[in-house]
């Protein structure tokens, strides 16, 4: 199954930089704790299964949020968890992100207290991370290996 390419018109990608990212990928960074329901942005929950039924309608105008601690080498899936879910259950492999490197641990509690070891994941040897206090974002290609 192929969703529509909607979130290319999102500004994250303005500078085409965000990737598509393989869901089994994405599963290991998401918060295991996630249940199937999630909040829309005007705060209603709903059943994940909802949500996915009006990106299969619509396409998925808003990528995934990939964020990586510099300091400390950590890595989590910030936004998105319970479309990864979905995605597996039906049978998409991937699933558009957009990267942002923080100097620190940076995490939404909402979104669960995840974060994983990002050593194996980014180069941050060879990677041109900026000295920066500020988050700023990267090319998902440059990142994530496929």
């Amino acid at each position: 199954m192929k969703i529509k390419n909607s979130w290319k018109d999102h500004p994250w990608n303005k500078g085409e930089l965000v990737g598509e990212a393989d869901v089994n990928f994405l599963k290991q960074i998401s918060n295991p704790k996630s249940d199937e329901y999630t909040n829309l942005p005007n705060g209603k929950l709903v059943h994940q299964d909802k949500v996915w039924d009006n990106i299969i309608e619509n396409g998925m105008f808003e990528p995934l949020l990939i964020t990586i601690s510099v300091k400390n080498k950590k890595i989590r899936l910030e936004s998105g968890n319970h479309r990864i879910n979905t995605a597996i259950k039906n049978e998409v492999s991937t699933l558009p992100c957009a990267v942002f490197v923080f100097e620190n641990n940076v995490l939404y509690e909402q979104n669960g207290k995840h974060n994983f070891d990002a050593s194996n994941i980014v180069d941050f040897e060879d990677m041109a991370f900026i000295k920066c206090p500020y988050p700023y974002q990267v090319d998902t290609k440059v990142l994530i290996a496929d």
